[in-house]
């Protein structure tokens, strides 16, 4: 990474409970210049390097299109029980869960980015 560069995170499911202190710790770090928390609902809180994404994780590959982060966080998560069912269960934590990061183009002395895709 370049000298000074910050760096942007993305993080999915920072509603939990694991979410929320991953979110604290990258809201805490000097080296992240932007937290983009991706959640159903809106968090509720303000931070001048938080920018909190409402989406549909069904569709959470055309949502987040272009968006581009050094450091990408899954902390999706559920139980059969709060789902309803064990599809729907499979639905947040296998598929929703398994959005992952790929190399995208980076220039030299820079630390490489990456685009979100779907993991389906």
């Amino acid at each position: 990474m370049a000298e000074g560069e910050q760096k942007i995170a993305l993080l999915a499911g920072a509603s939990g409970f694991v979410g929320n202190l991953a979110l604290d710790i990258l809201l805490d770090s000097p080296d992240v210049g932007r937290v983009f928390a991706v959640t159903r609902r809106p968090l509720g809180r303000e931070h001048p390097r938080l920018a909190n994404r409402i989406v549909q994780f069904e569709q959470i590959e055309s949502q987040l299109k272009g968006l581009t982060c050094h450091i990408a966080l899954c902390c999706l998560g559920t139980t059969i029980r709060q789902a309803g069912s064990e599809q729907a269960f499979r639905q947040v934590d296998h598929r929703c869960g398994a959005c992952v990061c790929t190399d995208s183009e980076s220039r030299p002395g820079t630390t490489p980015r990456r685009r979100v895709v779907s993991g389906r």
